[in-house]
């Protein structure tokens, strides 16, 4: 088992790292993430995203 992440920075560089993955893997398990909230009604929403080959300069990741 990994030890677990001990910083923002090294979750951080994992999470890009496993978002950089999944553009060239089409069977990783976050080539189509899943943003889900609850509407006005309760009712669960989601939106199924594609993630498209990016790279890290140009992209911001808000956590």
């Amino acid at each position: 088992m990994k030890a677990p992440l001990q910083t923002e920075a090294e979750l951080r560089h994992q999470i890009w790292r496993e978002l950089q993955l999944a553009t060239h893997d089409r069977h990783h398990e976050w080539r189509t993430p899943v943003l889900a909230t609850l509407g006005a009604h309760g009712v669960p929403q989601a939106l199924g995203l594609e993630i498209p080959a990016r790279k890290r300069p140009c992209t911001t990741l808000l956590c």
